[in-house]
């Protein structure tokens, strides 16, 4: 489930496309993305806090406590069902090892697991009480102990924040020019192709482009958009 602190149409739009995205990769990481379908599809609907309605607005609409709770953000939340493994696929990108498979989750296995897309205080206390507080410690929790986690509190969260940080272990090549290294990630997304190519003129494929892209659109998903807006190039570079 993804947290709106506003509701926005585009913002809503962005959060379910990252949602999907996240369910794909999982799918076509386990062979199960033939015959998946979405199951359900729910927004929940925050309002205004009554405190800060004016008592002389005679026309001011009063929303249904129960079915918009004014103590709550907005929220969106989708299920999905997944079709039946599909026989001899090669296993993923996303889960091969190679030498830079590990590169972009090891640059980022100190931070804060709060800063992994999803997970609420709530999840971070819970976490913290399991001896898990980084990335790095999430990605290297065994399956045994994720799914007794899971268990513990009644919910497959915990899996779903290891499953986004795993997805990051995906060879590619890094870019190996510096001259690009400030230049910030969230370009890889959303410039045109074109104008990409511009950018990296003489010095990068169409494809390396697009490998690059690949990796960035992965990290726009597993981390929180505050962080990930920060980052620059050199995450992704040698």
């Amino acid at each position: 489930m993804n947290t709106l602190s506003n509701f926005d149409v585009n913002e809503l739009i962005l959060q379910l496309h990252g949602e999907l995205k996240f369910a794909f990769e999982v799918a076509n990481s386990t062979g199960k993305q033939a015959g998946m379908q979405m199951q359900k599809l729910k927004v929940k609907f925050g309002k205004q806090n009554l405190a800060e309605v004016n008592d002389d607005d005679e026309e001011s609409i009063l929303l249904n406590s129960d079915r918009y709770p004014s103590d709550e953000d907005w929220e969106l939340e989708v299920d999905y069902k997944y079709g039946d493994p599909v026989p001899d696929v090669p296993s993923s990108e996303n889960w091969s090892v190679g030498t830079n498979s590990q590169l972009v989750l090891e640059r980022l296995a100190n931070n804060d697991i709060i800063e992994i897309k999803g997970v609420s205080t709530y999840w971070k206390s819970k976490l913290f009480d399991e001896g898990i507080k980084s990335v790095g410690d999430l990605a290297k929790t065994s399956n045994e102990k994720i799914i007794s986690i899971c268990n513990k509190y009644g919910s497959m969260k915990p899996l779903e924040f290891q499953t986004k940080v795993l997805l990051l272990v995906r060879d590619f090549k890094p870019l190996k020019f510096k001259i690009f290294a400030n230049i910030p990630l969230f370009y890889l997304l959303e410039k045109p192709m074109l104008e990409l190519k511009r950018i990296f003129q003489n010095k990068l494929s169409g494809p390396e482009i697009s490998e690059l892209r690949a990796i960035a659109s992965i990290v726009f998903l597993c981390f929180d958009k505050d962080l990930s807006s920060k980052f620059k190039m050199e995450l992704l570079s040698n």
